[in-house]
């Protein structure tokens, strides 16, 4: 490791927890020495080895782990850019501005700030004067993008106070949800998922990852050439995936009471139900929100308008799906059928394109 990971690894802690979707698992954050990583969280949701896979299972691809992760909205992009991980992610789009404000006031994300220098990377500011000033700043930066966001829902026309508090509740009581022959004065109105991005600056995101491929991540992301944010989250990640002990099991479904199916017609339920709960992180942080009942109506408006990457997160051992389907156009396919994964797993996403007969791609 590098002086770096060595500086966050010293400082994360590993506890087992239990989820609200009834499961105890690994969790990763860090032990309050630097109140700017408070944020930073990692939660193990499924950890599974499916049989036959040997004795190193711990750096095997036979190994399939599905994790929620929370760090810097402003590191998302670098997120993006590995393509083995499935992910599924919080929307600016869909929360509300309401909850978006409240989360930028009561916990901002603070920069681990660095000096400024030649090239992508500088040494972090440790001077308390300097890291004081520059806390200041940023948070006059929070305070002014927060302002503009509830004019761009009010405008200047209507009076309240300097109270953001007062001028959203405003906003709430006499415009939203209302036709505008009851407006008292023409608003700006602008929908959540333009004015919300005012605000992601200083947002905390939320993903839900499901990969059999982590090595190259950690390699990048935990080297000291890397931006600290990314750093700290993928220390954390790393930390919690190798104190988890993966379930030997020939089935890898999220949110979902581990179960072996006999029977296709059961495993097509709980995949659904599955994807339904890993596809409401959009708008609700996973890592404290229960499971509702509700799944199937979700997963099938997913499936319908294509929608599909909430499904990448199961996973079947080939020679289970064989069996639950012998002699069926599934059985026929299975080669094929591991997407991101490694190739001794068959994801849920191309088990529902067989079914449905055709390629989506969003």
């Amino acid at each position: 490791m590098t002086k770096e990971n060595t500086y966050f690894a010293d400082h994360a802690i590993i506890k087992r927890v239990d989820t609200p979707w009834g499961d105890r698992c690994v969790e990763a954050s860090y032990d309050g020495f630097d109140a700017r990583l408070d944020g930073y969280k990692c939660v193990i949701v499924l950890d599974t080895v499916r049989p036959h896979a040997d004795s190193g299972w711990n750096t095997s691809n036979y190994r399939i782990t599905t994790m929620i992760v929370r760090f810097p909205r402003c590191i998302l992009s670098e997120m993006n850019t590995h393509r083995v991980f499935s992910r599924n992610s919080a929307s600016s789009r869909a929360r509300s501005l309401k909850t978006t404000i409240k989360q930028v006031m009561d916990d901002p994300y603070i920069p681990l700030f660095t000096e400024n220098a030649k090239g992508m990377q500088g040494s972090y500011i440790t001077d308390e004067d300097q890291l004081r000033m520059a806390k200041k700043e940023w948070l006059i930066a929070r305070d002014s993008a927060v302002d503009m966001a509830t004019w761009m829902l009010l405008g200047a026309g209507v009076t309240c106070s300097d109270d953001v508090k007062e001028r959203i509740d405003i906003y709430y009581d006499k415009y939203y949800g209302k036709s505008r022959e009851e407006w008292d004065v023409v608003i700006p109105n602008v929908h959540k998922q333009t004015v919300n991005r005012l605000l992601e600056p200083f947002m905390w995101h939320e993903m839900l990852i499901t990969s059999s491929y982590w090595e190259n991540f950690f390699k990048l992301r935990m080297d000291e050439a890397a931006q600290p944010e990314i750093q700290a989250i993928a220390t954390l990640m790393y930390e919690a995936m190798y104190a988890s002990v993966p379930e030997l099991f020939p089935e890898h479904i999220p949110f979902v009471k581990r179960e072996q199916h006999t029977s296709l017609s059961a495993l097509f339920d709980d995949l659904k139900k599955s994807a339904a709960e890993c596809a409401r992180i959009s708008y609700v942080d996973r890592s404290t929100a229960g499971n509702k009942d509700r799944s199937e109506e979700l997963a099938m408006r997913l499936l319908s308008k294509g929608h599909m990457s909430p499904f990448e997160h199961q996973a079947i051992d080939p020679d289970i799906f064989r069996t639950l389907s012998p002699g069926g156009e599934f059985a026929l396919a299975t080669g094929g059928l591991h997407g991101n994964l490694d190739p001794s797993w068959v994801q849920g996403r191309h088990i529902f394109e067989l079914q449905m007969g055709e390629e989506s791609h969003v």
